[in-house]
């Protein structure tokens, strides 16, 4: 059996993305072989947690739905959820966050905007399967191109789930004639969020 893939410095133990329980990227990873890790581990029923935060750089959208693709086909083969998927910054707990453990998903970090849209795939997968979820944080991310798949997941977690706050912002409204978002930085997926929501079954 294949036992080293050598793509960029140093070989890589191809025998371990296939049966480790816990996975890290190594920071001298080049991005084909993170590709290479992201496609090899849908065959690694054993995983439980992958850390992607020392190889972040060479992280794109496409890499991140080859990642997806991964962990749909690991959930279709009757595995359960993994335990965590870090990224620089970033900690995700699927398996919290699909049986009800954890209902609270906050991203929202330093006073600066980032741009996380290569992370918005695997951040639409998280929310299909998070149903318990009650309270998302998207303040200060920016998701380029993948706005809209974000907003999609959030509304239809809203309408699907328990869903009650959006980056701050209560979708069902609150008890009162004046609501101010000044000076909060919902961001724009935000305002559309609330625009379908709440302002929607307002009018």
């Amino acid at each position: 059996a294949l036992s080293l893939v050598k793509l960029g410095a140093t070989p890589i133990r191809f025998q371990d993305l296939l049966c480790c329980k816990e996975i890290q990227a190594s920071s001298s990873f080049i991005a084909m072989e993170v590709l290479l890790l992201c496609l090899a581990i849908r065959r690694n029923k054993q995983l439980r947690r992958v850390d992607f935060s020392e190889v972040s750089a060479n992280l794109t959208v496409d890499t991140v739905k080859d990642l997806v693709d991964s962990l749909r086909q690991l959930r279709g083969s009757g595995c359960p959820a993994l335990d965590e998927v870090c990224f620089k910054g970033v900690n995700l707990f699927p398996r919290d966050m699909e049986d009800g453990s954890g209902d609270v998903l906050d991203l929202n970090g330093p006073k600066v905007v980032m741009d996380r849209s290569f992370l918005a795939p695997l951040l639409v997968f998280v929310l299909e399967k998070g149903r318990f979820l009650k309270s998302l944080d998207f303040r200060n991310n920016e998701f380029g191109h993948e706005t809209e798949h974000i907003i999609d997941a959030v509304l239809t977690l809203e309408r699907e789930g328990r869903l009650t706050t959006y980056n701050g912002v209560p979708i069902h409204g609150v008890a009162k004639e004046e609501f101010s978002l000044e000076k909060e930085p919902v961001m724009p997926h935000g305002i559309c969020v609330f625009a379908s929501t709440y302002l929607a079954r307002s009018s």
